[in-house]
């Protein structure tokens, strides 16, 4: 009977960390949302002076990482993607369970929301990273009606048919993200798209807000308020129109009742050196150029107007120098990936967390401008002459760690970061050229010419992964992906 009830026992326990296992598995794990919640929920307590909250307004446009170089602001992107603002008023009550930051900045762009009921991803985006708590239940009820209540609380019916679009991430911690334990909610957009400066945006008039949102905006103004917390209402920079402004005007006479002060930065594009051309992703969200220019105004701002205390150098703030370290690689990197002209990409390459892949093919040394990329390949230690083709060298800093030294038969390898490493190798049996494999995904994308692959041991990502091919018996000095 005992052996019987143990048998039992050990099924069900089986049983339990198996679903465990597999709802960690199929579960979303989008970090425009969920996963923003999730390293919230690591942050050591009373660790946030500044918790911004919002939605992609706020995760693509506020850099942490020069609020926390710049002027020691230690910040949190606390933020969803296209959230409701019924969404940032539960938002805030999490972070108020463990935080007690002096300020809290809210970006209106979700007053201008016109339904009551959100769509199924933000639902999701919104609501799934909270813990389980009465909070998260309001939060589910609020953001979706009742006949789809329970389907949201219970979550499974929402990602149990993921097995079609598994990926290797999903099986991996925080999806093999670097540096997630120390992640501020930052994210950042490498995308550039020229814009016209918009125009006419301009009023004093306002606009009626819906009676939800208007009820919400006066919940999360309370909620400060009653906690003693000072709240900031913002706009972040970017394409507006003259009807968003009279809503956020309408919202900010609504604030100004409890004495919360608004800013609307599309007011200071002068001031910003704002250039439309190059600062902007989208229409919506600045890039990696924008969000440093508009988080320095910011935070100078904020030092300005609050007392926001500097933690650089204090004991228990540590996870901000990692993480921003992380975001400079991550802003470095976008500008290698920008980096178009053969000469200024071996410039960008200059760094030492960058492990680089050159491999040259056998017809690079007929090209007609051979000797002028062999001088530009020299001033970085790579030698094409005398060396057999194809060539291959792996370089970080001033070191190179591998070398083909004239041979074309050969094969490196080496283990980068937990389940992550890249191999070179070459055939001369077989007529191959130099192959360049990063988590068995082959990366040489020339037959002809040079490739190059970049990868940053700090973010544990590859930045590029390119080709200069030959052309009509020259090399392009324009990179090919």
């Amino acid at each position: 009977m005992k052996k019987s009830i143990m048998k039992i026992v050990c099924f069900i326990i089986i049983l339990v960390i198996l679903s465990n296992y597999l709802i960690g598995v199929y579960s979303f794990k989008y970090n425009d949302g969920i996963y923003g919640l999730t390293a919230f929920y690591k942050q050591d307590r009373n660790i946030n002076d500044v918790i911004l909250v919002g939605s992609s307004h706020i995760f693509e446009n506020v850099n942490t990482e020069i609020l926390w170089d710049e002027y020691g602001i230690a910040s949190f992107d606390l933020a969803g993607s296209a959230q409701p603002i019924w969404n940032s008023y539960y938002y805030i009550k999490e972070a108020l369970k463990t935080q007690k930051p002096d300020l809290i900045v809210f970006d209106l762009w979700g007053v201008t929301e016109t339904e009551d009921f959100a769509s199924d991803s933000r639902i999701i985006k919104n609501t799934y990273g909270m813990n389980f708590s009465l909070d998260k239940v309001e939060a589910v009820k609020t953001s979706s009606e009742e006949e789809a209540w329970n389907i949201y609380l219970w979550e499974i019916p929402t990602y149990h048919t993921r097995y079609k679009e598994l990926a290797a991430s999903d099986f991996l911690s925080n999806l093999g993200m670097a540096n997630f334990e120390a992640w501020k909610g930052f994210g950042i957009n490498t995308a550039t798209k020229a814009l016209e400066r918009p125009e006419g945006f301009q009023t004093d008039e306002t606009l009626e807000l819906t009676e939800k949102v208007e009820r919400y905006l006066r919940k999360i103004c309370e909620l400060c308020q009653d906690n003693d917390v000072e709240l900031l209402l913002i706009k972040t920079p970017g394409i507006t129109c003259k009807e968003w402004t009279m809503k956020y005007n309408k919202a900010a006479e609504i604030a100004k009742e409890y004495d919360v002060s608004f800013i609307d930065f599309n007011y200071y594009y002068d001031e910003m050196e704002w250039d439309f051309s190059a600062d902007m992703a989208d229409e919506a969200h600045l890039n990696y150029r924008g969000n440093v220019k508009f988080s320095k105004y910011l935070g100078e701002y904020l030092k300005r107007n609050y007392d926001i205390p500097d933690r650089r150098g204090e004991e228990g703030f540590e996870s901000y120098d990692i993480i921003s370290r992380d975001c400079i690689m991550r802003t470095k990197n976008a500008m290698v990936y920008d980096t178009y002209d053969f000469e200024l990409f071996l410039e960008e390459l200059q760094n030492e967390n960058y492990v680089i892949v050159y491999t040259t093919a056998s017809d690079l040394k007929n090209a007609s401008n051979y000797m002028d990329v062999s001088a530009e390949l020299n001033k970085y230690g790579i030698n094409p002459e005398g060396i057999g083709t194809p060539g291959a060298w792996v370089v970080r800093g001033d070191n190179i760690l591998f070398s083909s030294n004239g041979e074309n038969d050969y094969l490196w390898h080496m283990e980068l970061a937990p389940y992550k490493d890249i191999e070179v190798k070459s055939n001369a049996d077989s007529n191959k050229e130099v192959s360049v494999v990063f988590n068995r995904e082959e990366k040489i994308k020339t037959a002809s010419g040079i490739n190059i692959i970049v990868y940053d041991s700090v973010t544990e990502t590859i930045v590029d992964a390119v080709g200069f091919p030959i052309v009509d018996g020259e090399m392009q000095y324009d990179k090919a992906r």
